[in-house]
C-alpha cells in the first residue's frame, strides 16, 4: 500500500477514466469555498491594512495571467518569496496578523488555477478520498462557524474573528490543492526529481537561507532588527518570519535537506556551499530558541550519521571523519552563539522549563506537563470529552480558550492552540469531521514506515523521511502546523518523499477512488457533519449559551436601564445572560413598545428564555405584557432573548439620541408567579 502512494502519471481532463458527478463536484466546491475564505480574510485584515483589498485581487489576476505563459517562473518567484512575506509588513507594524498570508495565497491560487485541471484530482488514488473528505469538511463548515460566532447576525460579524477562521480554513484547503497540483505537475514518468528540486525545493530553500542570514544578524548584531515586539523582547531571533517557533522548525527541516541534496547531486563548490546549510540551520535553530526544533535536528542528524556509517568499508574512515567535522562545526557554532549573544537558546529554555534530573519522578512530572501544556492540553482534552463527535468548529479553539479556561480551570489564559496538532484538530472537528485527516495521517505513517525507496542509497530520501518523522513527533507536544509557512512546507516535502517511493497502483484502491458509492459516502459524511455543526451552533455552542454554562456575563442589544428605574430599551435583536439568585427561581419578564404609530402599524414581538418561547405576539397598544419562566434547578444563568419587527431612532425625529429603540423590557426574579398569570 505504501507504494500506492506514489502515483504513476498526472491525470488531466483528457486522461484516465471518466469522473462521476460526485467526484467532479469536489474540486469546484473547494475552489468556491477557498475564494470565499480568501475574500473574507482580505476583508477582515484590510481593517488594519486597507490597501490589501486592492493588492490581493491584483496579484491573483497577475499570477493567473503570467502562469498561463511562464508557469515555472511564476512558481519559482512565489516559492522564493514565500518565507519573506511577513517581512513586507514588519516595517509598518510590530505584530503581523496571520491573515496577511492572503497576499501570497491569492497569487498561488492564480498559478494553480492556470496550470492544473479545475475538476479532476491528480492525487494518488489512495489519498484522494481522505484528503477530499478533510478539505470538504473544512470548506463547508467555516462559514457556519463565522456566523455562529456572530450569533447568526450579520450586524455582529467581527472582522478579527472572520479573518482568523477564514485563513485557517484557506490554509487547509489550499494546502490540499497545492499537494494535488504538485502531483499534477511532476509526473512519475517524467523523472521529476531534478525538475522538482530546481523549480520548487531550491527556491523555497533559498528563501529560508535568506531568512536565516537575517536571523544570524539578529543573533550576533541587533536582535530587534525586523524583530520588534514580543520576540525581540524575549531575545529570540525570527528571521523574516512572524513567529520564532515556525522559523526554528523550518530551519531544522531545510538545513539537512539541502545538505542531503548537496551530497547526492552536487559537486565542487556547490557541494561545499550546500553542506554549509547544515551548520547554518543549527545556528538559526539556536537563534530562534525553538525547543520544538530540537527533535527534528536530532532525527535528521541521526539519519545522516547512520547513512555515513553504512558506507562501504573503503570509505568508512573518510566519511566518519566528514561527519565528525560537521559535528565539530555545529558544536562550535552553538558555543559561539551561546557565548557571544544574549539570545535565549532552545537548550537554555528546555533546561529552565523542565529542569532535567535522573529520576522516574521527573519523567512522570514531565509527561504530565507535556500533556497539560500550561492548561491548554487540559482544556482541549476536556472539550473533546464534552463534544466528541462534532467538535467546536474549525479555527474556533483559540477564541474560546479564555472562556473554557475560566469554566474548567478557574483561571485566565490567553488564546492559543491545543499544543498538539492531532488533539487540536480533534477538538475543533470532532471525530466525524476528523475522518479524512485521520486516514491521511495513517497512510502517511504507513508510507514512512514501509515505503520502499527507489534509490535506497539516496540521502535526500532518507533525510526527508527523518524530518517528516521528527515533525510528527513535535506535533505531539506542539503545533507548528498552525503556521501557513510550515503548512505549505509540510505538503511540499510530503509530496517530495512520496515521489521517491517506488511506484505502484493497487487496483483495489483505484476502483475505490472512482466508485460512486465511496464518493457518496464522502459527501454523506461532509453534509452530515455540516448539518450537525449548524445544529450544535444553534443550540449548545451558541455564544450566549456557552457563556451561560461558564457563568460569564454576555450581552448585546440591551441599553443601560432608564434613569430612576429598571426598564431598559432593547434593539431589534437583544440577548442578555442573567445571573439567577439561589432563592428565587422564577424569571418575570415585562415588555411593551412606545411607537406613536402603533395602532396603524402594529409591532411583532418574540421573547425567549433558554430557547423556550415565552411570547410571540403582535402589540397594537402601549400596554405592558408579562411572562414568567421557571429557571431549572442548578442553573446559575438564564439566557433572555428578545426580537421586535421594527425599531425607531430618535435622531430621525430631530432628537439628539443615536440609539436604536425597539422594545422596552424589564425583568426581575420572584418566588413564584401570581395566581392566574400566564407562565
Amino acid at each position: 500500500m505504501a507504494q500506492g502512494l506514489a502515483h504513476k502519471r498526472p491525470l488531466t481532463d483528457h486522461a484516465a477514466a471518466p469522473l462521476t458527478l460526485l467526484e467532479r463536484g469536489t474540486k469546484p466546491f473547494l475552489w468556491l469555498s477557498l475564494a470565499g475564505a480568501l475574500c473574507a480574510a482580505t476583508w477582515g485584515v484590510s481593517i488594519t491594512f486597507p490597501t490589501l483589498r486592492f493588492i490581493v485581487p491584483a496579484v491573483f489576476l497577475l499570477a493567473w495571467a503570467a502562469a498561463r505563459s511562464r508557469p515555472v517562473l511564476v512558481r519559482q518567484s512565489l516559492l522564493g518569496a514565500f518565507y519573506l512575506v511577513p517581512a513586507l509588513f514588519m516595517f509598518s507594524v510590530v505584530f503581523v496578523p496571520a491573515g496577511c498570508w492572503v497576499v501570497w495565497m491569492a497569487p498561488l491560487c492564480g498559478a494553480i488555477l492556470a496550470t492544473t485541471p479545475p475538476r479532476r484530482w491528480a492525487l494518488p488514488v489512495v489519498l484522494k478520498l481522505p484528503l477530499a473528505c478533510w478539505s470538504l469538511t473544512v470548506a463547508i463548515t467555516w462559514p457556519i462557524i463565522v456566523l455562529r460566532e456572530a450569533d447568526f447576525l450579520w450586524s455582529r460579524v467581527d472582522a478579527n474573528g472572520v479573518w482568523w477562521t477564514a485563513i485557517v480554513a484557506a490554509t487547509i484547503i489550499l494546502g490540499v490543492l497545492w499537494f494535488d497540483a504538485l502531483f499534477a505537475e511532476f509526473s512519475e514518468t517524467d523523472s521529476p526529481a531534478a525538475s522538482f528540486e530546481r523549480t520548487v525545493a531550491l527556491p523555497m530553500a533559498a528563501g529560508w537561507a535568506l531568512s536565516s542570514v537575517v536571523a544570524i544578524y539578529q543573533l550576533f548584531g541587533d536582535v530587534t532588527f525586523l524583530n520588534r515586539g514580543l520576540w525581540g523582547y524575549m531575545q529570540r531571533a525570527r528571521g523574516t518570519f512572524n513567529d520564532a517557533n515556525p522559523f526554528g522548525v523550518l530551519s531544522a527541516i531545510w538545513g539537512p535537506i539541502v545538505f542531503a541534496i548537496a551530497i547526492d547531486r552536487w559537486r565542487g563548490w556547490r557541494r561545499v556551499l550546500g553542506m554549509g546549510a547544515l551548520p547554518l540551520s543549527w545556528l538559526a535553530v539556536w537563534a530562534s530558541g525553538s525547543r520544538s526544533s530540537l527533535p527534528i535536528c536530532a532525527v535528521a542528524l541521526a539519519v545522516i550519521v547512520i547513512f555515513y556509517l553504512r558506507a562501504p568499508k573503503s570509505l568508512l574512515s573518510l566519511r566518519a571523519a566528514a561527519v565528525g567535522a560537521v559535528l565539530l562545526v555545529v558544536v562550535g557554532a552553538g558555543w559561539m552563539a551561546s557565548t557571544r549573544s544574549g539570545v535565549d537558546s532552545p537548550v537554555r529554555r528546555l533546561v529552565s522549563s523542565f529542569a532535567p534530573r535522573l529520576s522516574l519522578e521527573w519523567v512522570s512530572e514531565t509527561a504530565a506537563r507535556l500533556q497539560s501544556r500550561d492548561g491548554y492540553g487540559t482544556i482541549s482534552t476536556t472539550v473533546i470529552v464534552e463534544s466528541p463527535l462534532v467538535g467546536i468548529g474549525v479555527g474556533a479553539f483559540h477564541g474560546l480558550v479564555p472562556m473554557y479556561a475560566f469554566r474548567i480551570l478557574h483561571q485566565t489564559l490567553v488564546p492559543d492552540n491545543a499544543q498538539n496538532w492531532f488533539r487540536h484538530n480533534l477538538v475543533e472537528l470532532g471525530i466525524i469531521g476528523s475522518v479524512g485527516w485521520i486516514l491521511w495521517v495513517a497512510l502517511l505513517l504507513w508510507a514512512l514506515a514501509f515505503g520502499q525507496l527507489k534509490e535506497p542509497r539516496s540521502l535526500t530520501a532518507q533525510v526527508l523521511r527523518g524530518v517528516l518523522v521528527g515533525f510528527g513527533l513535535i506535533s505531539l507536544v506542539g503545533m507548528p502546523g498552525q503556521d501557513a509557512a510550515v503548512v505549505f512546507t509540510f505538503w511540499t516535502i510530503a509530496f517530495w518523499f512520496l515521489r521517491l517511493i517506488a511506484p505502484g497502483e493497487p487496483k483495489v484502491f483505484a476502483r475505490a477512488a472512482g466508485a460512486t458509492a465511496w464518493w457518496a459516502l464522502v459527501w454523506a459524511i461532509v453534509l452530515g457533519y455540516a448539518g450537525a455543526t449548524a445544529y450544535v451552533g444553534r443550540t449548545d455552542m451558541r455564544p450566549p449559551f456557552r457563556q451561560a454554562a461558564a457563568d460569564i456575563d454576555y450581552s448585546y442589544g440591551f441599553y443601560p436601564p432608564e434613569p430612576g428605574g429598571t426598564l431598559r430599551w432593547a434593539r431589534k435583536n437583544a440577548v442578555d445572560v442573567i445571573r439567577v439568585p439561589r432563592e428565587q427561581r422564577w424569571l418575570q419578564v415585562t415588555f411593551f413598545v412606545q411607537h406613536l404609530d402603533l395602532p396603524k402599524r402594529p409591532v411583532d414581538v418574540k421573547v425567549w428564555a433558554n430557547h423556550q418561547l415565552l411570547a410571540e405576539t403582535r402589540l397594537t397598544a402601549i400596554e405592558p405584557v408579562t411572562r414568567y419562566f421557571k429557571v431549572p434547578d442548578g442553573d446559575k444563568r438564564v439566557v433572555l432573548e428578545t426580537w421586535v419587527s421594527r425599531s425607531v431612532r430618535p435622531r430621525d425625529f430631530g432628537v439628539p439620541d443615536d440609539r436604536e429603540l425597539g422594545l422596552l423590557v424589564d425583568w426581575k426574579f420572584v418566588d413564584a408567579p401570581p395566581p392566574g398569570s400566564v407562565p
